[in-house]
């Protein structure tokens, strides 16, 4: 199932294997991945090509001991396979997506963003949203969450993270996760056997058992 941005779920995985995959914040990864589920209701997008193939290699990445690395060209390459369009990024996006991934520890004012690139605040606002599919505040929230489990991937426990990933403290992540996520941190702490967190820069994925 590919989830729009912004899109909320409830799924009952019934104890099968899920993987979830974090897309390309500026919209390449789910353009590409919707022109080849050609399936849509109610604005997900169903029926992946080649889907068993995509199986195997989840359950293949699951099993096994690959590096992130590794796992990420494995997928990359498995993606490739399939016909793939280009997908036109904005510059000025691109930049505002890079300071904030650089000042994690910061809110910098969305203002200050718009300034950097020679836009007004209600033009970034407006191109920021188009480009990614959600508001500034809330990408800067997913991607503090996206810097936890890298953290966590990496052997930092909870508190760690979350302040590494610009978290004012530890109430306000866990809190932020169960808003986003519908779950608190401790769901996949405390099954360290069946979830496999990989993440490298700006990929980022969670395979559960």
């Amino acid at each position: 199932i590919l989830l729009p941005p912004g899109c909320s779920v409830y799924i009952d995985t019934r104890n099968q294997l899920i993987a979830n995959l974090n897309l390309d914040v500026m919209g390449s990864d789910y353009f590409f991945l919707s022109n080849i589920m050609p399936r849509k209701e109610g604005g997900l997008s169903l029926d992946l090509n080649e889907e068993h193939s995509f199986r195997e290699a989840f359950r293949k990445i699951h099993q096994s001991a690959y590096s992130s690395d590794e796992a990420r060209r494995y997928l990359y390459d498995l993606m490739g396979a399939q016909a793939k369009t280009e997908f036109p990024r904005d510059d000025r996006v691109q930049k505002v997506v890079e300071s904030i991934q650089g000042a994690i520890d910061h809110n910098l004012p969305i203002e200050y963003l718009a300034k950097s690139v020679s836009l007004s605040t209600p033009r970034l606002v407006q191109l920021f949203k188009r480009q990614t599919g959600v508001p500034i505040r809330r990408y800067r929230q997913w991607h503090r969450l996206f810097v936890t489990a890298s953290q966590i991937g990496e052997g930092k426990n909870l508190t760690e993270a979350a302040l590494a990933a610009g978290f004012v403290d530890l109430s306000h992540c866990t809190n932020t996760f169960h808003q986003m996520l519908g779950v608190r941190p401790s769901y996949f702490l405390q099954r360290p056997e069946e979830i496999k967190v990989i993440t490298q820069q700006a990929c980022a994925s969670v395979v559960e058992g």
